[in-house]
């Protein structure tokens, strides 16, 4: 099976599109530490803007408890991921750069894993007729589960994404 895995998927691959994909973010309810991805300072609103949706701007972001704010969002959508997926026998490996943030992630099929990419939490992975399916939950109870299925449609990668019945693409052209 990772051989197959490994002829559709193995490589790289960039984003270039995306569609709904802030629309999933808002559902899962990311603080704004889960993204860093950061918009530089002279991007951010003026502070009084900043003021009436509660939150403060540091480092050139906007920190708020709770939900994930639409500044933080932004900066989220200004990110062009790079995924990166190898096989070492049984094992895949996938490594994921958006921003100055480069994750890496190993795992083997239908084992639950430790999730630290977009929820910290356990996952399990799952491919089957040409599609990785991967089921995240999170360990903090304020965050929701999300589901993402990756396949290959007419050479392209397609990561489909669904958070409480929200669902977003982001679609990944070959380097």
């Amino acid at each position: 099976m990772a051989a197959e895995f490994q002829t559709l998927f193995g490589g790289e691959w960039k984003e270039y599109k995306n569609e709904n994909v802030e629309k999933v973010l808002e559902a899962m309810v990311l603080p704004p530490t889960d993204i860093d991805c950061r918009l530089p300072a002279y991007a951010l609103p003026p502070a009084d803007i900043l003021k009436s949706g509660g939150g403060r701007a540091v480092a050139g972001r906007v920190l708020e408890s709770g939900s994930m704010n639409v500044i933080t969002r932004k900066a989220a959508m200004q990110c062009t991921p790079v995924m990166t997926f190898a096989t070492e026998g049984d094992t895949i490996k996938v490594t994921l750069k958006m921003g100055p943030k480069t994750e890496n992630t190993s795992f083997e099929l239908g084992k639950q894993f430790d999730s630290k990419a977009m929820v910290e939490g356990k996952a399990t992975a799952l491919f089957s007729d040409g599609k990785l399916t991967v089921e995240m939950t999170p360990s903090d109870g304020d965050k929701k589960s999300v589901t993402i299925v990756r396949e290959i449609v007419n050479g392209e990668m397609v990561q489909t994404m669904v958070c409480e019945g929200v669902q977003g693409k982001r679609i990944f052209k070959k380097c």
